[in-house]
Parts: structure tokens; sequence; C-alpha cells
């Protein structure tokens, strides 16, 4: 007894010390995050994400109005405006929408250049926003190289009774490219030199909308240094927020058009930048340039919307209510129609009322135009869609908390030592090593679970988010490495197990090694087992029309499918070659429902091919069908190959000859074939018919094949009949009456039109009625292909 408790204190301590080292190391990657860490943690964050978006949480009073490729077409064909549309359309809209009392409306765009009506355009938009006084349009603030100083030389334009007139005047001649100066009531234009200046001047003379500005003649040039404005000048006049926080500045800031910048309740910076990945999950609320603070786009709205709060000024990441469908949409075009049918005193589409209190966001949805990101829930996420989802956090105070850095390393480090020592006390206090394996896996994977568990809750009831991929890798290998060095002592009769099951792949097949180690000797044993083997139909083709990346990601997925099936039942996967699968049922211990095993889970796959094929045939254009061969006897399994590799497989002719029935549905258009020795175990359990009398490539004694068509109740009736009236033409073809045979395969075509077996024991017929068999013929079909 001293000895266990000994052998137990020393294991409980390597434990403790292995826990100890792993919790540290898990600790300092959760604490300082570095990037390769980062991604995993990101993996376990996106699912957290997916499996919160809950739609039904979506703000209702958030909708979005979308500019798509219909509302384009419709614009142009039934309203007589060709894209892209002048700036009176979205004044249109800004009306309409406004009519209603919203409590914001964003501009998810960039008004920026003239556009193509001119800067009289732009003002009816700039006079729409400013009617409402809830508009809020885009600025891109980025951290782009600014442009280097120029020198300007140009004259004064003509002074003004004030200075605002100065300045709108001046915001006017900006959206015509020229070099504008502001001096007081003194409006100022110039160019890079004189060259340049007098064509400016010659050319914005000329122009309708600016010819009342420019005096008779030009004077001479001059050079010009200070009161230019700029993008950046301008910006210092328009709203900012007031802040004492210092945040990272933005080299370069670009604005809208001007008249539109200044008339905009607020501009919202549409920049947003993702993680390193790829995929944007963290939202920037405001934005630094010139020592002044910008709103995002979202934060924008809600400052239009609740000018009293104090607005948040940190980052965070967006809980996602789904993807771009979880919040209402409304087409453009209707909203434009419905301006105009309020303007004609009709009823209107989409009446003003139905943006009450609502926030409203304008974007473009049309393939070359819009915004498109990666997000956790969406790998095509709307940008203005992305907005909406942060401004509903920002409404509802339920943004995803990132908690802090010790807080994960306080759980990584718990969580290690704890599974660390709870599992080398399970695994000392239970005697069989089986038992003690399976019991320390089970804790351990419900420990993880639960606290996997737990870190969902909290992200999905709390918006927390607690580190995940970190902790349960420092909590893995802590219970791995505790484990290990504790069964140091028991590893001399374990060895031989552990290193013969790095070559072995199936769950079943190492469920049973681990029973029976007895069985890892090279060699073989008689087996009365069932074969199954099946390839894919017109496989050669469906690989010259994809790239081999394309070809290999169809594959995965086909064989993983097939094999999670064979397991479900479980078989053991012997092999792949290329598209082709071999399974066997019975091999390493006996089973009497190896047959039926087999044959339901070919059945099984066979059906979830079916099911798979929209899905493959949209992703890769291919079209998956695959044909299986089943047959059951005696043949050889075990252990081939060397001393120092071998693999466990089955040999001998009842394999060949499940190689040869899948290559045997081909011509009978049938896509399972199993033979008479099956057939017997099985037939209680599935549907079946009567194939042929054949003799396989390869094989002069002949054998009764036959069709699976479904688990008993389940086959269709019509195929049913046609199956009864082929059994009936059967009789008649064997008995030499070919032309009534005939007819009565022609019945069974009629019932079921796609029965291909039909059909080629018609085209038989017609050969033994033109050309009739030897008089001892005795209906055997001899196969000359695989």
């Amino acid at each position: 007894m001293r000895v266990v408790r000994s052998v137990r204190g020393r294991k409980l301590q390597a434990g403790v010390v292995v826990g100890t080292l792993a919790g540290l190391l898990a600790a300092s990657g959760a604490y300082f995050r570095p990037s390769i860490l980062e991604r995993g943690e990101f993996w376990t964050y996106d699912s957290r994400a997916r499996r919160a978006a809950h739609a039904e949480r979506a703000d209702p009073n958030i909708v979005l109005i979308d500019v798509a490729e219909e509302d384009i077409r419709d614009v142009e064909r039934h309203i007589k405006v060709p894209f892209p549309w002048p700036r009176s359309m979205y004044a249109y809209i800004a009306r309409h929408v406004a009519a209603g009392q919203p409590r914001a409306i964003i501009f998810d765009w960039l008004f920026q250049g003239r556009g193509v009506g001119g800067t009289d355009d732009a003002a009816e938009f700039a006079a729409a926003m400013e009617e409402n006084g809830r508009t809020v349009i885009g600025i891109y603030v980025s951290n782009r190289e600014p442009d280097p100083p120029r020198p300007a030389v140009g004259a004064t334009l003509r002074r003004f009774d004030t200075p605002e007139a100065a300045f709108e005047a001046g915001l006017k001649l900006l959206a015509y490219d020229a070099r504008v100066f502001a001096r007081g009531n003194e409006v100022l234009i110039g160019g890079d030199d004189e060259t340049e200046f007098a064509e400016l001047w010659s050319n914005l003379a000329a122009t309708d909308e600016l010819k009342a500005l420019f005096p008779r003649s030009r004077p001479a040039a001059t050079p010009l240094f200070e009161g230019e404005l700029t993008d950046a000048a301008l910006a210092r006049r328009l709203p900012a927020i007031e802040t004492t926080l210092a945040f990272p500045q933005r080299r370069t800031i670009d604005l809208p058009l001007p008249q539109l910048a200044v008339a905009a309740a607020r501009l919202g910076d549409v920049v947003q930048s993702p993680e390193a990945d790829g995929i944007l999950r963290r939202y920037n609320l405001v934005t630094a340039h010139d020592g002044r603070v910008y709103p995002s786009l979202a934060l924008a709205g809600f400052l239009v919307a609740n000018p009293a709060a104090t607005p948040p000024l940190d980052s965070f990441a967006i809980r996602f209510h789904g993807g771009d469908r979880s919040y209402k949409h409304h087409s453009a075009y209707q909203v434009l129609r419905s301006f105009q049918q309020v303007a004609e005193k009709q009823a209107p589409q989409v009446p003003s009322s139905a943006f009450k209190d609502k926030y409203v966001i304008v974007s473009a949805t049309a393939h070359a135009l819009a915004d498109m990101r990666a997000t956790p829930v969406d790998k095509t996420h709307l940008g203005a869609a992305i907005t909406a989802a942060a401004l509903d956090n920002l409404l509802h105070g339920d943004a995803v908390i990132r908690v802090a850095p010790a807080v994960d390393a306080a759980l990584a480090f718990g969580l290690a030592i704890l599974l660390a020592v709870g599992m080398v006390l399970i695994g000392s206090s239970i005697p069989h090593t089986v038992a003690a394996l399976l019991a320390t896996s089970v804790a351990t994977a419900a420990a993880l679970g639960g606290y996997l568990v737990a870190a969902a809750y909290l992200f999905d009831a709390r918006g927390l988010w607690i580190a995940a991929a970190t902790p349960v890798a420092g909590a893995v290998l802590a219970t791995f490495s505790a484990l290990l060095v504790a069964s140091a002592m028991e590893r001399n009769d374990k060895r031989f197990v552990e290193k013969a099951l790095n070559r072995y792949t199936s769950k079943a097949l190492t469920a049973q090694l681990m029973k029976h180690p007895e069985y890892l000797a090279l060699g073989g044993a008689r087996r009365e087992i069932s074969v199954y083997f099946s390839d894919i139909a017109g496989f050669t083709t469906i690989s010259e029309g994809l790239s081999p990346e394309r070809l290999v990601e169809l594959l995965n997925e086909y064989l993983t499918a097939m094999t999670d099936i064979v397991d479900k039942y479980g078989g053991y996967v012997d092999k792949y070659i290329g598209d082709a699968v071999m399974a066997f049922w019975g091999g390493l211990v006996p089973d009497n429902e190896h047959a039926r095993k087999a044959v339901l889970a070919a059945v099984e796959m066979r059906n979830e091919c079916a099911r798979r094929a929209p899905d493959w045939r949209q992703r890769f254009g291919a079209d998956i069908m695959a044909r299986a061969g089943v047959n059951s006897g005696q043949s050889v399994v075990g252990n081939m190959g060397s001393q120092n590799k071998f693999n466990y497989t089955a040999m001998g002719d009842m394999v060949n000859i499940a190689s040869r029935l899948e290559g045997a549905n081909k011509p009978y258009g049938t896509v399972i074939m199993i033979s008479e020795s099956t057939y017997t175990q099985v037939q209680d359990l599935v549907d079946c018919r009567e194939l042929d009398f054949m003799t396989v490539k390869g094989k002069n004694k002949p054998i009764t094949v036959y069709e699976v068509l479904e688990q008993k109740g389940k086959t269709d009736p019509v195929t049913l009949r046609a199956v009864t009236r082929f059994g009936e033409g059967l009789v008649l073809y064997r008995t030499r009456r070919f032309s009534e045979a005939r007819a009565v395969f022609a019945d069974a075509v009629s019932i079921r039109p796609d029965d291909e077996p039909s059909k080629m024991y018609m085209a038989r017929c017609e050969h033994f009625m033109n050309e009739p068999p030897a008089e001892d013929w005795d209906g055997v079909w001899h196969m000359k292909e695989k």
C-alpha cells in the first residue's frame, strides 16, 4: 500500500510541475497575444460569433436602402436617368426619407468630385441635407502619404460682402479643381504656374454657373501663400469630437465635395481595417487627423440622433446578428419612385412613414460598386450592413468586449493546472490502462467542453470575449504532458500498442487493437467478411474539367463523407485509390452482421451522394455519382507488408469479385450491385431485384447478381411496380421468349422511364430476336470489361 501511495504521490508531483510549466507557457501566450496564437483565437471567436448571431436581436429601427443593379436599371428605364446619378437623386432620397422623421440618414458613400450635374446639382443635395439636419456622409481618413506643398500663383477673383459669402464661393470653385485661397472677404484662385493660372481662369470664366463670379478682365498673377482651402484646411472648419484623449494620427483626410461636406450634419470616416487574417471583427469608432478626432460612420449616425449623448471612443468587436439580411432592406428605385408619386399626389410604394424613428443607411450594393468585407458571419458582408451592426451595438450597448490580457492569462494558467493535476489523479486511481485512458479522455473532453461552452455563453449572453484557443491548447498540452510523465513507469507494456497505432487509421480498428494487442502481428487469418468497392462514374472527365486544387477539394469532401458513413456502420476503410474506395466489414473480429452493415452503408453512401449532388454541381460543375459493388465470403484478412511497415487489408478471390461487381453496374445502368452470397443475408432488410446470371471478367463460374434499391419500406411504389414487371420479363427472357420479354421490359420502362436495366434488356432481346442464341444457351451473360 505504501508503494502504491508513493507511486501515486510521485505522479501527482509530476502533474503539478508539468501543469505549472505548461500553465505558465499558456499564460504567457494569452497575455502577450502573439499573432500566431491570435489566428487560432480568431477561429474560435468566429465560431462563437456565428453561434451568437441571432437575427431576431437585430434592431428593427435600422434599415438599409440599396442601390442595386436592378435599381440602376429601373431608374434608367422608368425615370430616364442613367448612372452615375446626379446628386439630385440622392437629394430626392434624403427628402423622402426625411419626411418620415428618421433618427438619422447615413449615406455610406464618398461624394467626391462635381458629379454629372455640376455644383448646382450638388447644391440641391446640400440643401436637402441642411433641411433635415440629420444626414451623415462619408469621409476617407487614411495613412496615405500626403501631397507635398506646392507653390501657387494667382489673383483675387472678387470681394464679397461677408467672409461667409466668400467661403461659399470658394467651395463652389473647389469643385472645379481650382486652387482656391480665402482672405477674409476675398476669394483668390490660382494654379501651379502662370500658364496653368491663365488657362484655368479662361475655362472657369466660360462656365455657365461660374460666370457671375468672374470680372471681365483677368488680373495679373502674383505668388499666393496662405489661406488655401485644401481638404485638411476645410476639415478644421467641420464638426469634430471634443476629447482630451490621444489617438494615433492618420496622415491624410479626403473630404466629399466641399458644398456637401459643410451641409452634412456629420461626417463619418468610412475606413475600417480588418485583422491580419483579412477578416473584419473590430470597429474603430473614431479617427484622428491633424489633432482633431472624427467619428466613424456608425458613430456619426448615433451622434446625429443622440446629440446629448457622451460618445464612446474605444473600438470594440462587433456583435453581428447575422449577415446582410439581418436588417430590412428597401430598393433605392422604389424610394425614388415613391418621392415622385408623392409629388404627383399618388400613393407611394414606400411611404415616408416607413422611416419614422429609423436609422436609414443608403449604400451601393451593385457588384461593381458594393463595398464587401469578410466578417466572422459572412465572407462577403456588405459594408453598409457592417455599419448597421456597429450602430446596433452602439444603440444597445451590446458590443463584444474582450477581457484584459491579465484575465486571459489567469484563465489559461488555472485551466492548465486544474486539468494536469485532475487527470493525473483520475488516471492513477484506475488500475486498468484502457479504462484509465478512457476516463481521463472523457474527463478532459468534458472539462474543455465545459470551458468552451462557458466561453460561448459569456459571448452570447454577456458580450464578453474570453480567450479560448490558448487556454484550451495550454490545458491539452498540460494534460498530455502530465499523463505522459506520470505513465513512464507503465510505458514498457504499452509501447508496442502505441507504436502500432500509428499504422492504423480506422477508429473502429484502433478500438479493437486496444482490446486485442495480439492482433498486431504480421500475417493474416481467414474471415467471413463483406467487401465494398466504389468508383465515381466519369471521373476522368470530371478531373479534366477541374484544376488540381479544385479536384483535391472535391475529392476530400467526397471521401470524407463516404468514410464517415463507413465508420458509422463499423466498417474499415482499407484504401483509397484515387476516387475509388475499398472498405470491408467483419475483418478484425468476427461480425455476423457484416453483410447487412455493408449494404446499409452502401445505400446511405449512394443517398448521401444524391443529397450533396446539387451543391457539388453548383460549386464544382461536376455530377458526382459513385457506382458500388458488395460481395460476401471467405477472405484472408490481416497485416500484410514488411516487418517495419504493414497495412491491415483483405485479400482473396471474393475481394476481386466485389471490385468486378462495381464495374458491372455501368452496362446495367445501376448504382449498387451485390452478389448472391450477400443477397441471401440482406434480402429481408433491403428491396433488391435480380439483375442477371453472369460471369465477371477473369472468372468462368457464373454468379447471380442483384441491384439494391432501398431499405424495406422506403422504395417508392412506382419503382416497385417497374421492378415487378422487370422480373416477369426476366423469366420470359431466360426461356428464350424474347419478343414477349421485350414487350414486358418496355412496359417496365413505361412505368419508370429511367429504368436502365429494363432498357438494357430490351436491347438484348432485340439482339437475340435478330440473332438467336445457340441451342445450349443457359442465360449466362459474359462480361467482357472490368
